[in-house]
């Protein structure tokens, strides 16, 4: 039986997974001057953000109140 529910872990795994994919399109979209390591680094940053939101929200559901 699974009991599905938004707690605060899923919430903030929402808004993680919204800003890691907001980084990824405003760094691209809004930096002038093109330089690779600010491209490395917006895109490790935004894959770290994008793997903890997706853990904190598929483990999140799963916490009991």
């Amino acid at each position: 039986m699974v009991n599905f529910g938004i707690n605060s872990a899923s919430i903030l795994g929402i808004v993680l997974i919204l800003f890691g994919l907001l980084l990824i399109s405003l760094g691209l979209l809004l930096r002038r001057p093109f330089r690779v390591e600010n491209l490395i680094q917006d895109s490790v940053l935004a894959s770290v953000y994008l793997l903890c939101g997706l853990i904190l929200f598929f483990q999140g559901w799963r916490l009991d109140p």
